[in-house]
Parts: C-alpha cells; structure tokens; sequence
C-alpha cells in the first residue's frame, strides 16, 4: 500500500482494503514481484485466513474485508507432471549399494521396499513392530497429515 498507494501502514483500514485494492495486489505480486499464480494464491488464502481471525478483534469491518476478499476468484495453475524413474534407473539405483556387505544388503533392501510400497522416507523411518500385520497381509502406515492408510503385502516379493 505504501510502495504503489502511497497510503501508510497506519493509515490501512479495512474498509480502505475493498475487493480491488485487494485484485490490485494480488496482480502487481505477479506483474511486478514475478510471483507465480500458486504463490498469489497463497497470499490470498493467507488473507482468508487472517480476515477469519480478525473477525473475533472488530467483526463489522473484518466481515467486509473477508466479503471483499471472497470476491476474488483463485487463478488455476497448470500441475506440473510427475517424473519417475525408467526401468533402467531402476536398475541402476538397486545397483548401487554393494549387497556383500551388511550395509549395503540392508540399504538394498530399504530401496526395494520403499519402491514396492511406494512409502515415503519418513514413513519408513517411523514404522514399527507393531505396524505389521503378517497375518492380515498389511502394514499400517501414518502418512503425511497423521493420516492412516493400509499397504497390503504380496505373497511373493522379488526386487
């Protein structure tokens, strides 16, 4: 506000944020600051996020701040594809620890796992005894956010 505006920092109100100042900004981050479209709408969802809060400090102004805030649509940004590994690089990565040494078997292993299951490093790291179910062909996994999914253990597993 200051940079473009001219208005102090003391001066903004939120009845001075209307839903085109707000649009004004949200366009000078991608103009000028070079900010890509899942950044501005960061900025936006942080604003949300702020005006949901500043409701419980001055409720009449903050509600017309998160209304004019609403206002503003989310831009959709192009997903970038997902990479993965050719057959090749496969082979080249369970290459790679020497399995004649403990180590290296016990990193091979690791390697082999974590591609059959598809479970990440950390989720790998925080298994334990008891998130194995032989007897159920399963192992429960707490993912990303605490959330538990199950992976299911074939009879046979070659790498």
């Amino acid at each position: 506000m200051y940079t473009v505006k001219s208005v102090p920092s003391d001066k903004v109100s939120f009845e001075s944020l209307d839903s085109q100042v707000i649009s004004d900004f949200l366009d000078w981050l991608e103009s000028v600051c070079g900010c890509s479209i899942m950044t501005r709408n960061q900025r936006l969802s942080a604003l949300t996020a702020f005006a949901v809060y500043a409701q419980n400090r001055d409720f009449g102004s903050a509600t017309l701040f998160r209304n004019n805030l609403l206002k503003i649509p989310r831009k959709r940004a192009q997903r970038k594809g997902r990479s993965s590994f050719t057959r090749d690089e496969v082979k080249i990565l369970f290459d790679l620890p020497d399995s004649r040494a403990e180590i290296g078997l016990r990193d091979k292993t690791l390697l082999c796992f974590m591609y059959a299951s598809g479970m990440r490093a950390q989720e790998v790291c925080e298994l334990t005894v008891g998130n194995i179910h032989p007897d159920r062909s399963g192992i429960n996994v707490h993912g990303k956010g605490q959330k538990m999914h199950r992976i299911g253990i074939p009879a046979v597993q070659v790498c």
